[in-house]
């Protein structure tokens, strides 16, 4: 109950400001995701790949191009989607992430045989 409400606070703010808020956000966003909300989750997701841009947490923006890279299949932005899945490619490829490589090729390869 105490952590809900920390959340809904933190997710008042308009800016990112710290990875624990980060976090919170993510969360909230894989909710909506589940929900089927992908609108809430796309923006929340936007947010929070902002902060880890900036701060070069590359693992964790890696899982966060997955994550935006599935709210965007699921919203039929496959052209998007595919954008993402690249740029977990493009740092899985740098800092050798082979689970989230392996992850974004399964994905691709999904919305290349779904449009062929």
């Amino acid at each position: 109950l105490v952590y809900l409400r920390k959340a809904k606070i933190a997710l008042g703010r308009d800016t990112v400001e710290n990875e624990e808020i980060s976090v919170i956000k993510k969360e909230r966003a894989i909710i909506y995701i589940k929900k089927g909300q992908y609108k809430m989750a796309l923006e929340l997701l936007n947010q929070v790949t902002k902060f880890y841009e900036r701060n070069a947490f590359s693992k964790e923006l890696a899982n966060l191009y997955l994550q935006t890279g599935f709210a965007l299949v699921e919203s039929d932005n496959f052209e998007a989607a595919l954008k993402n899945y690249f740029k977990v490619l493009n740092i899985s490829d740098e800092d050798h992430y082979q689970l989230e490589r392996c992850k974004a090729l399964i994905q691709i390869g999904r919305i290349y045989h779904f449009l062929n």
